[in-house]
């Protein structure tokens, strides 16, 4: 038993190992990520089911544009479960939300929402992330509710207050769930930035696509036609605080730097 678990505790170092590797490459660096990939299978032939080695090669299957490949591992990882570190299910859950597998991160974070005092900390950015692509304003307030004095707080109560100010809190749920839902197909990353510098919080939504997207910016212009026509037919006026962009996933910049 010893032998088994100090073996196991090696295939888990490794796997990290390669884990730092990606996320110190941007995602057009395919012929390192690949060579990351050789890595990953070398250590699962021990063990094709170590859920952690599996998450990791779901991140290097992603920064590769092989969305059903990612999406298969996703289901597998889901089947077999089991014990996760907290940055390996962190990472777990990004990427379903990255996917378009909403739901699924949902389930995960249920019990982290229901006692969000002792998550937040460990959970920020990925609860964060669910909430916002689910367009759950509730799930937002809550956030900045707990105590934790994280650099996006002010912004997000401002970006709320503006929002509610406008009556337009409803329109903003609307707005994220038809634009997730029109994009999981074919969504790899889906990244939020926030800005103040026009005295105001703006939001942008960035969603990096599969290679199946052959025209990124005709994609875009198709999302912004489907957000004027939501405003069309509420007869409201298009806010300008929020935007969403559209950019292939080999112009993703490594997750080290976006973590920065």
């Amino acid at each position: 038993m010893m032998e088994n678990n100090t073996d196991l505790q090696w295939q888990n170092e490794e796997y990290m190992r390669c884990l730092r590797l990606l996320q110190q490459y941007d995602y057009s660096r395919t012929a390192e990520i690949m060579e990351v990939e050789k890595q990953i299978y070398a250590v699962l032939k021990q063990n094709p089911e170590n859920v952690n080695g599996l998450i990791v090669l779901m991140q290097e299957q992603i920064m590769l544009a092989n969305h059903q490949r990612a999406k298969a591992l996703a289901y597998k990882i889901w089947e077999i479960g089991g014990h996760l570190t907290v940055e390996t299910e962190n990472l777990y859950i990004q990427n379903l939300i990255n996917i378009g597998l909403i739901e699924m991160a949902g389930v995960l974070l249920k019990t982290r929402f229901d006692n969000i005092g002792e998550n937040i900390f460990s959970f920020y950015p990925v609860m964060l992330k669910y909430a916002i692509a689910s367009g759950d304003a509730f799930l937002i307030e809550k956030i900045n509710a707990a105590d934790l004095a994280a650099p996006s707080r002010q912004m997000l109560v401002d970006f709320l207050n503006v929002n509610r100010q406008l009556n337009y809190t409803e329109h903003f749920s609307n707005l994220q769930k038809q634009l997730y839902e029109r994009n999981k197909d074919i969504m790899l990353s889906y990244e939020i930035n926030l800005y103040n510098d026009r005295g105001f919080t703006d939001m942008e939504i960035v969603l990096y696509v599969s290679n199946d997207v052959l025209d990124v910016n005709k994609h875009y212009e198709k999302m912004e036609m489907q957000v004027i026509s939501y405003c069309a037919v509420k007869k409201i006026k298009r806010i300008n605080n929020l935007c969403f962009l559209v950019r292939p996933i080999s112009s993703h910049p490594a997750l080290l730097n976006r973590q920065g």
